[in-house]
């Protein structure tokens, strides 16, 4: 007797044919190929092989089951779709990226053509190393599980990264905010909130759209950043907030039926991107160079500027290594050159009148 169907695999979650049968009294079981890389007919046809097989042989062992990028990568979508879902959220599109490893054998070869295909496509190369990290941490997980033994991602070429430090001018601030308020409507009702709220604290895009009543202490006035066990926040953060923060998310709040700040009025769940809107936002301020990231970096220049205190700063972005705030410093030298500059003009007059002793 013979009883084959496509299961699920409570291990993997990905759907696969598997094959039950019982031959002169022996049971053999086993895998075979992804429901969709193989027709039933294919598997029926592959089972009959198999049972040949058994028959000349007396016995077989089933060959392990390939694991290819696709289910790979599958799998750790739906891992961080489950478990991770802000993450799952700023990433997602990173997905279809990289499914360009699917049904291929992963050689460094292969991910030279990619990273040559994505820079033609005019993507930057700290993007292209993002989208390889992924590639890499969904093989390091199927490692984890006990999947598969090697990683192909694992020590590709990247690609040097300098680190970025474009913030806005107080011209450049007042002008952007400007045109997000003009351009805040219907159709991107939270605009000026969100990037008011990314300029005053700091926060991530990503933290920012998922913010939620909950992480809110209007009495304290403060923000509440969950750790997320990663290098990023492996602490929870804790992000004071200006009265008139207050005043915004209250506001907010009286029309979210998710109880989310930014609630997508057609949804009721939070945006997942604001990326169009904030273009066209750049666009009408006259802004170029910029992405929505660096209004972190204008927030971090300026708390420092303010401050000249490093340490704090650090715990305000939420940065494990202080290194990660020293980037922020060169504003520091900048102001010391202004100090020693007016420095100089308070005392060259003395200095002029006693030249003639030196």
């Amino acid at each position: 007797m013979i009883r084959m169907w496509i299961g699920v695999s409570k291990k993997h979650s990905i759907k696969t044919w598997y094959y039950d049968f019982t031959l002169k009294g022996k049971r053999y079981r086993g895998w075979l190929e992804p429901a969709s890389t193989m027709s039933k007919r294919q598997a029926n046809a592959a089972v009959e092989k198999i049972k040949a097989k058994v028959i000349l042989k007396g016995n077989y062992s089933p060959v392990p089951r390939k694991v290819n990028s696709k289910e790979v990568f599958a799998s750790h979508k739906l891992y961080l779709q489950t478990y991770k879902p802000e993450t799952y959220d700023r990433i997602n599109y990173m997905f279809k990226r990289i499914s360009f490893f699917h049904g291929k054998t992963i050689t460094d070869k292969e991910i030279l053509k990619y990273q040559k295909l994505r820079l033609s496509q005019g993507v930057s190369k700290a993007t292209v190393n993002r989208e390889l990290e992924l590639a890499r941490t969904a093989f390091n997980r199927a490692i984890k599980k006990r999947r598969i033994t090697e990683n192909p991602f694992l020590h590709f070429d990247k690609f040097p990264e300098i680190e970025r430090t474009r913030y806005l001018t107080k011209d450049e601030i007042s002008r952007l905010l400007k045109a997000a308020s003009e351009l805040t409507n219907e159709a991107s009702p939270h605009l000026y909130g969100i990037i008011v709220t990314a300029i005053h604290t700091g926060m991530r895009l990503g933290e920012i759209l998922h913010l939620h009543r909950k992480q809110i202490d209007f009495n304290q006035r403060f923000l509440m950043i969950a750790a997320t066990g990663t290098k990023k926040y492996r602490d929870p953060k804790i992000v004071p907030m200006e009265p008139f923060l207050c005043d915004i998310f209250r506001k907010k709040l009286e029309h979210s039926k998710s109880g989310y700040v930014f609630e997508n009025p057609s949804l009721h769940k939070p945006y997942n991107n604001i990326r169009r809107a904030f273009l066209s936002t750049l666009k009408r301020a006259g802004i170029n160079d910029f992405r929505f990231h660096d209004l972190r970096h204008t927030f971090a220049t300026y708390a420092l500027l303010a401050s000249r205190d490093l340490r704090c700063v650090q715990e305000l972005l939420g940065h494990t290594d202080v290194r990660t705030t020293q980037r922020y410093a060169h504003v520091l030298g900048a102001q010391k050159t202004k100090v020693i500059s007016k420095t100089s003009q308070l005392l060259s007059a003395n200095l002029d009148k006693n030249l003639d002793k030196f």
